[in-house]
């Protein structure tokens, strides 16, 4: 068979096999997996920061901040921060906005 050589095309005749597809999707999935879990890792950690960072701020002393996870609306986070003086939590996010909740002293 003579193929046209002013057509690219003639040139892809091969087509892909199953297994080229598949391993390709799977590749991406895993990449988009790891890109999503890096990313919460990371605006946690910021968050926590930010936290630690307000609270200090407060004069309330150097805080250490853990995550409780959701309860305070969409695209926020909600926080448990300790100091040798004060427990208490505080909404972070979205970007550097925390707005400090329940604040009981020592």
């Amino acid at each position: 068979m003579r193929y046209d050589r002013s057509n690219p095309m003639d040139a892809l005749k091969r087509e892909p096999s199953v297994r080229g597809v598949l391993a390709f999707g799977l590749a991406a999935a895993v990449a988009l997996g790891a890109i999503g879990i890096w990313s919460e890792v990371r605006t946690t950690r910021v968050r926590a920061e930010n936290v630690e960072r307000v609270v200090a701020a407060a004069g309330l002393g150097p805080a250490t901040a853990h995550p409780l996870g959701g309860g305070c609306g969409r695209a926020r986070r909600l926080f448990r921060w300790e100091t040798d003086s004060a427990v208490g939590t505080a909404c972070a996010g979205p970007r550097d906005k925390v707005e400090l909740r329940e604040i009981s002293r020592r």
